[in-house]
C-alpha cells in the first residue's frame, strides 16, 4: 500500500468517526433540559477537532529559514550531481548545501536535496527501498564514526533508526557496518518530503527530511547540548551503512575527507565566544568601572548559541562580587540572528542577598561576569570554557578631620571635639572603626558622644577607640563629637590625632590637629637658707623662692615647711617679698604668727605655712613681676 493510500484510508476513518459523532451528539442532545443544546454540541466537536490537530501542530517541522546548512572545509557541503540516480542522488550548489540540520531541543531533524523524489513503494510504500542517512563522529577521530542516524526504507516496517557502530572495521571507511539498533521510531510521522528550490538536473528537486527524539539520541549516544560534531551524509542501499555501491556518499568517499566541520548539536558552527561589560542594552562601548546602584550592562558574541536562525535566542551569564552575592541573569540576542546576546542587572551596595535578581555589592571590589563557552572554536573544538570579564564598583574617597570647640581653655575646663568625614564619591564606605588619641592629661566625659556614632568609646590610656558597622553615603559628610576635661599640670598646646578604617576604606588618619592651649601655672620653688654653718644660738634665714612658668595664673599658692630639728621658730619673722628682694627690706609684708587672722602666714605645730594668692602667669623675666617671689622666716639653733 503506497503513502497515497494510506492517506486515503485516515481520511476516510476521520470521516467516518465524524458523521457518527455528530449523531451521536445531537441524540444527547436532545435528551438534556434547560441546557443549550449548541453549546454542548460545540464544546465536543471542538474537542475532537483538537484532539486530531494537537499532535501535528505540537510536531511542527522547521520552516525554510529555520534549516542550517552543513559546511565542510567553511564551504557549503557540495557534491557531484551526477554519481548516482534518482533520489539516492544527493545534488547540491555553491549556493545550495546537500545537507541540513536544526534541532529544536524535542527533535533534532536532517535534510538532504535529492536529484528526485524518494516517495515510492518500499516496505510500507512510504519511500523508495533505499536507505539515507548521517554518520556521527563524536570522539573527534575522523578515522571512524560512532553513530548512524539512518532512515530506512528497505524494511518492511520503515522506521528512523539509531544505529551503534561499537566495532570498529575499515578505517575511515564509511561503509563500516553498525552493528548495533540502538533505538527507531516509526517513519509515518517523522518524516516528510517537500519540492526543494533547485533543479539541478533539469527537473525538480526533493528534500527529504527526518527527525530523531533529541533526549534519546543524548540518552543512548552520551552527548550533551555542546558535544563538538561531525557529520558524513549519504545514501545507500544498505540500513545500517552508507556505501557508494547503489548509493550516493556525500563530498567523498571516505571520512577523512567527508566529515563536516564542528558543529555543536543544535546544528551552530563552533565559535569562540566572548563576554564584556557594555554602556547599553544595544552592546555599545566598554565598560570598566561603575557605582554602586548603577545597572550593570552585559555582553556576549558568540554564534554557536544562535541555535534557532530565525528566533530570538537567550543565553546565561553569573555574576559575583567579592563581598558574597552571586547572580544569574538571562541575556538576551539583539535580534534574529545577530549571535549578539545582552542584558542587564541591578547592583546596590549591602551586604549578599543571593538569587534576588539585584547584585549586592562593596563599593571598591572588583565584579566578575562569567559566561560558560559550551563549545569554542578551537580545533577540534574545547567544551565548557569559562569567558570573564571584571569590572570596579567605585570605591569611596574618604578625608578625615577634627576641629575643637576652643583655640585655648583652663585646667579643669570641658572642651568639645568633633570629627568629619567626608565622602566626596560615588561609592558608599563602610567604616567599623573610629579612634581618636586625645592629649595626654584629658578626660573622656562618658555619655557625651553624638553625631553618628552615640555609643561611649572603649578607653585604653588616652586613646578612645569606637568599633561597629557604619556607611557614609555618597557624596556625603557624618560627623561625630565628644567632650574632654582638661586636668591639671598640662600647660601648653595639644593636638590630638583621629583615624578610621572599614572593609572599603584604608586606614585613613587626621595626622596632629585640632590644637587647643591650654592655660595652666606650673610653680617652681627653692629653698635656700643664709648660712653654711652656725653656732647654737645663732639665727638663720630661710627663703623659699616661687615662681609660676606657666601660662595660667595660679590662684592660690600654699608653701607648707617644716621648721628644722634642733632649732626653734623666731616669733614674728615671717615675711614675703618679691623674687629680688631681701629680709627686712621695707617694701616686704611681714605676717602674724596667727593662722586665724588669714594674712597669708602662720605658724602651725612646728610647720610654717604661707598662702599667696593670684601668682600671674610667666612674664619671662626672671626675677621680677608678678609670677614670682621670696618667703621668709627665721630659727634659731639650740
Amino acid at each position: 500500500m503506497g503513502a497515497r493510500q494510506a492517506k486515503n484510508i485516515l481520511s476516510f476513518f476521520f470521516t467516518f468517526f465524524m458523521v457518527r459523532l455528530f449523531a451521536i451528539c445531537k441524540t444527547f442532545s436532545q435528551q438534556v433540559t434547560n441546557v443549550k443544546r449548541s453549546t454542548i454540541f460545540r464544546v465536543v466537536v471542538l474537542t475532537v477537532v483538537l484532539f486530531f490537530l494537537i499532535p501535528h501542530c505540537a510536531a511542527a517541522w522547521p520552516t525554510s529559514a529555520q534549516w542550517i546548512p552543513i559546511y565542510k572545509n567553511a564551504l557549503i557541503l557540495e557534491d557531484d550531481n551526477n554519481d548516482a540516480q534518482g533520489s539516492r542522488n544527493i545534488v547540491s550548489g555553491a549556493a545550495h548545501s546537500a545537507a541540513f540540520v536544526f534541532n529544536d531541543g524535542q527533535y533534532i531533524y536532517f535534510r538532504l536535496r535529492l536529484d528526485k523524489s524518494p516517495e515510492g513503494t518500499g516496505g510500507q510504500g512510504y519511500l523508495q527501498s533505499f536507505g539515507w542517512g548521517v554518520q556521527f563522529d563524536t570522539n573527534l577521530n575522523a578515522a571512524d564514526y560512532e553513530w548512524l542516524l539512518m532512515v530506512d526504507g528497505i524494511a518492511k516496517d520503515e522506521k528512523v533508526e539509531l544505529w551503534h557502530n561499537s566495532v570498529q572495521g575499515t578505517v575511515g571507511d564509511p561503509g563500516d557496518k553498525a552493528e548495533t539498533l540502538e533505538a527507531s521510531i516509526p517513519l509515518l510521522g517523522n518524516y516528510q518530503i517537500t519540492a526543494a528550490d533547485t533543479s539541478f538536473n533539469g527537473d525538480q528537486d526533493y528534500f527529504l527530511d527526518w527527525r530523531f527524539p533529541y533526549d534519546t539520541l543524548k540518552q543512548v549516544t552520551g552527548i550533551t547540548d555542546s558535544s563538538p560534531l561531525r557529520f558524513f551524509f549519504g545514501s545507500s542501499s544498505s540500513a545500517n551503512s552508507l556505501t557508494e555501491s547503489g548509493g550516493d556518499l556525500v563530498g567523498a568517499s571516505d571520512l577523512y575527507t567527508g566529515f563536516s566541520d564542528y558543529v555543536s548539536p543544535f546544528g551552530t558552527r563552533p565559535t569562540t565566544g566572548t563576554v564584556r561589560f557594555v554602556q547599553n542594552l544595544a552592546g555599545t562601548g566598554d565598560v570598566t568601572a561603575v557605582c554602586a546602584g548603577d545597572t550593570l550592562y552585559i555582553r556576549v558574541d558568540d554564534d554557536d548559541r544562535n541555535y534557532n536562525p530565525t528566533g530570538v535566542n537567550t543565553l546565561p551569564v553569573t555574576l559575583d562580587a567579592p563581598s558574597g552575592d552571586s547572580e544569574t541573569t538571562t541575556l538576551m540576542e539583539t535580534g534574529v540572528n545577530t549571535g549578539i546576546f545582552t542584558g542587564s542587572i541591578v547592583s546596590e551596595a549591602g551586604m549578599p542577598a543571593s538569587s534576588d535578581g539585584t547584585l549586592q555589592v562593596m563599593p571598591g571590589e572588583t565584579v566578575t561576569v562569567t559566561y560558560i563557552d559550551t563549545i569554542d572554536g578551537s580545533i577540534p573544538p574545547l567544551q565548557n570554557q569559562p569567558r570573564t570579564d571584571t569590572l570596579t564598583i567605585n570605591p569611596p574617597v574618604i578625608a578625615i578631620t577634627k576641629t575643637v570647640s576652643s583655640a585655648s581653655a583652663d585646667t579643669g575646663e570641658t572642651i568639645n571635639y568633633t570629627i568629619s568625614i567626608e565622602n566626596s564619591a560615588c561609592g558608599e564606605a563602610w567604616l567599623t572603626y573610629l579612634s581618636d588619641v586625645i592629649p595626654a592629661g584629658f578626660t573622656y566625659v562618658p555619655g557625651s558622644t553624638t553625631g553618628f556614632i552615640t555609643a561611649d568609646p572603649s578607653i585604653t590610656g588616652s586613646q578612645l577607640t569606637w568599633n561597629g558597622a557604619w556607611t557614609v553615603p555618597p557624596y556625603s559628610t557624618v560627623t561625630v563629637s565628644f567632650s574632654a576635661t582638661v586636668g591639671g599640670g598640662v600647660a601648653g598646646t595639644h593636638y590630638n590625632t583621629a583615624s578610621l578604617s572599614g572593609p572599603n576604606v584604608p586606614v585613613t588618619c587626621t595626622g596632629p590637629t585640632a590644637p587647643v592651649t591650654i592655660t595652666a601655672p606650673l610653680i617652681e620653688l627653692t629653698k635656700a637658707v643664709n648660712k653654711a654653718a652656725a653656732n647654737p644660738g645663732e639665727e638663720l634665714i630661710y627663703s623659699v623662692h616661687y615662681r609660676n612658668t606657666g601660662n595660667g595664673a595660679a590662684q592660690a599658692l600654699f608653701i607648707v615647711d617644716t621648721i628644722p630639728l634642733y632649732t626653734t621658730y623666731v616669733a614674728g619673722s615671717l615675711q614675703r617679698g618679691a623674687a629680688d628682694a631681701q629680709y627686712g627690706d621695707p617694701a616686704n609684708i611681714v605676717f602674724t604668727d596667727l593662722q586665724e587672722d588669714s594674712d597669708g602666714g602662720s605658724v602651725q605645730d612646728n610647720t610654717v605655712v604661707f598662702i599667696i594668692n593670684n601668682i600671674a602667669p610667666d612674664d619671662g623675666v626672671p626675677d621680677s613681676g608678678d609670677d614670682e617671689g621670696k618667703v621668709y622666716f627665721k630659727v634659731r639653733i639650740e
